[in-house]
């Protein structure tokens, strides 16, 4: 993905810096739904154990996934 640059213009931004703010936002969104569940409970939604990988590559982050295997409408 592409991020502002110091002097104006884009440059390259990627790795877990570029992923840390999406799914920290996301463990934000499912927490709101339900403040009461635990952090393991949200981390297990997250990471959906129940996705197929075929590699080393962990599966894309799916809010809607996750809030529908927390038993929320999504």
């Amino acid at each position: 993905m592409l991020t502002t640059a110091p002097g104006g213009g884009y440059q390259p931004f990627s790795r877990t810096s570029a992923a840390a703010p999406f799914v920290t936002g996301t463990a934000a969104l499912l927490w709101s739904t339900a403040p009461d569940l635990s952090a393991a409970r949200i981390r297990a939604a997250l990471c959906l154990p129940g996705t197929a990988r075929r590699s080393i590559v962990p599966p894309l982050l799916n809010a809607s996934a996750s809030l529908r295997a927390l038993g929320r409408a999504a």
